[in-house]
């Protein structure tokens, strides 16, 4: 873990457990989640089909307990109140992937739950960016906003699948 970053860490993460609920397990050593800065280009060849300079991503996390944040000078661990929410938006996935690791894997999945899934998790994720960013910093993200920041997640990871870059209006202004 970052130095810095640590204690931010920690505190959204208790947060997060007790305000939506999610378990502790994040606190057992091979449950804590590990934190990556990248700058946004290095994060774009991560994620961006083709590494189109238009793709806008601010993070990313790989399902496997690691946080990967794009940020303009990933040396400065000064967290803008929007990375800190992209942050918070990341930990809420670690615990999701967490609680997901506890739940019974022995009945088959179909499409259609798994694309409700997508989409719940991703609501989720931005809701509780969005509570936290008003708690902490009185930035207000409209319901609208959040709709959007959900299908503009569920359009880049149809993207990524079908290794084609989907243009779209709504999703150019959303970081």
């Amino acid at each position: 873990m970052i130095p810095g970053l640590e204690p931010i860490v920690f505190s959204i993460l208790m947060w997060l457990s007790n305000v939506g609920g999610f378990s502790h397990d994040w606190m057992e050593n091979d449950n804590k989640p590990k934190v990556s800065l990248v700058t946004q280009e290095e994060l774009r060849i991560l994620y961006c089909p083709n590494h189109i300079p238009t793709c806008n991503i601010g993070a990313g996390y790989d399902g496997d307990g690691t946080l990967i944040l794009g940020m303009e000078d990933p040396k400065n661990v000064t967290l803008t109140p929007e990375e800190i929410g992209t942050l918070v938006h990341e930990l809420v996935h670690h615990l999701q992937s967490l609680n997901e690791k506890n739940l019974d894997n022995s009945k088959p999945i179909r499409i259609k739950n798994i694309v409700q899934q997508y989409v719940t998790a991703e609501y989720e994720a931005y809701l509780y960016e969005a509570v936290y960013l008003e708690n902490f910093y009185g930035i207000i993200t409209p319901e609208e906003d959040i709709t959007n920041r959900v299908y503009c997640s569920v359009k880049f990871s149809i993207s990524q699948i079908t290794n084609e870059y989907i243009p779209d209006n709504i999703c150019d202004d959303i970081e």
